[in-house]
């Protein structure tokens, strides 16, 4: 991508490393969302108001004091001199404005930081967010205090915390090294068991550094696959220079830049899984499901689904489906023709929008469970019997990879 701009001179970085790629995941963008209304107060900040959708992630920095000193650090914490901290009230009101958004949605609420954990609001803002109604309250933490206590971890969980989305850089303490903590890894592991035994579920969220971090990406999903009762998802982050890295050279910045195509071809390579220009897509195709929940749901509910319209380039996922006692896996993509799917729930979508009134508007289930079957049968995917193998025993788990630049 090369911009060149009057004030500010020639940029040039790089968008992704195949082209097929870039072309598939933006061949797969199902569209954006509705256009944002009902929120002129909220996001009225001239050119970069929001236009479109009503958000999928509200993100609640509680703090920018930090426990660790990392680089790379998007918020710069610990060193711009002042602390900057929500109080209770602050939080309360972010909160009751994102319910007055209409239509109003479920998003998935985020306390970051800095290290969310330090804030002395940190159990109250998780207890109302719940009370609000938004059912996925999470928290972006590098782990250390709920290392340290398993009664910290009964608390968020019987406070409402749902997810933990915990920095993981990679597999050992020398992976983890540029976090200048010595024991980093050995902390991370104490974590995820603290968190697991008090029911909260756990998100690795690996930034990406090109030469630094991206020989990791195999290894973190090793990890996941031999833990699939720990661990949910796994969030590949491609690092952002902002913050602690905003004045990065331009040869740094080309250097150490990582694309999801990058992502998606190590992913194969490393660990010999997932086609690129197949089993990934933009993490707006949730959208097309969401658009069929709220149909299904019908105009009465108190809430609607939580739907994302982000750009294609701005995030791509994945799913395995693993059988948690013999750790046995398949892509989703290799027995569900995921684009054909898509287009027929899209289908189903808009006719229902238009059906006749004594069907209430809704889509029938059959219609559904036609269009997957469909999707099933494809030659260059696994064999039915062999996906079956898969999920037998204990039910199966869906394991995404996400990325998001």
């Amino acid at each position: 991508m090369i911009k060149e701009c009057p004030q500010h001179g020639r940029y040039e970085d790089m968008m992704a490393v195949d082209a097929k790629f870039l072309e598939h995941i933006e061949a797969m963008y199902p569209g954006r969302d509705i256009d944002a209304h009902n929120d002129r107060e909220l996001h009225n900040h001239g050119t970069s108001s929001i236009k479109y959708g009503r958000g999928s992630v509200l993100t609640v920095d509680l703090t920018n004091r930090c426990n660790m000193m990392c680089d790379p650090c998007f918020m710069d914490a610990n060193q711009v001199g002042f602390v900057h901290e929500l109080t209770f009230e602050e939080v309360k009101e972010i909160l009751d404005n994102a319910c007055e958004i209409k239509p109003r949605r479920q998003m998935s609420v985020q306390f970051s930081g800095g290290e969310p954990t330090l804030s002395p609001f940190f159990m109250d803002a998780i207890r109302y967010a719940r009370r609000k109604g938004f059912n996925s309250t999470q928290a972006a933490t590098n782990g250390i205090e709920f290392a340290k206590s398993k009664d910290f971890c009964r608390e968020a969980y019987e406070a409402g915390l749902r997810y933990v989305y915990l920095q993981f850089d990679g597999i050992g303490n020398d992976a983890n090294s540029h976090r200048q903590v010595g024991n980093l890894f050995d902390v991370k592991l104490r974590a995820i068991d603290n968190l697991h035994e008090a029911g909260v579920e756990i998100v690795l969220v690996v930034t990406v550094v090109n030469g630094m971090t991206n020989d990791q990406v195999g290894p973190v999903i090793q990890f996941a696959m031999d833990n699939p009762k720990k661990i949910s998802f796994i969030s590949f982050q491609p690092v952002s220079f902002t913050g602690r890295d905003e004045e990065i050279t331009d040869d740094r910045r080309l250097r150490q830049r990582y694309t999801l195509a990058h992502m998606a071809h190590d992913v194969k390579n490393q660990v010999g899984i997932t086609e690129p220009t197949r089993d990934w897509f933009p993490i707006s195709v949730m959208s097309t499901f969401a658009d069929f929940a709220d149909l299904v749901h019908g105009p009465q509910a108190e809430w609607g689904q939580m739907s994302c319209g982000c750009h294609p380039n701005c995030g791509v996922g994945t799913a395995l489906m693993i059988n948690k006692e013999t750790k046995e896996m398949a892509a989703v993509p290799e027995f569900i023709n995921v684009p054909a799917l898509l287009k027929d729930i899209t289908k189903i979508n808009d006719a229902a929008r238009e059906v006749d009134v004594k069907h209430h508007g809704r889509p029938c289930a059959a219609q559904e469970l036609r269009s997957v079957r469909r999707a099933e049968e494809p030659s260059h995917r696994r064999p039915a019997q062999e996906v079956r193998q898969v999920a037998r025993g204990d039910w199966p788990q869906l394991r995404g990879w996400q990325g998001t630049p």
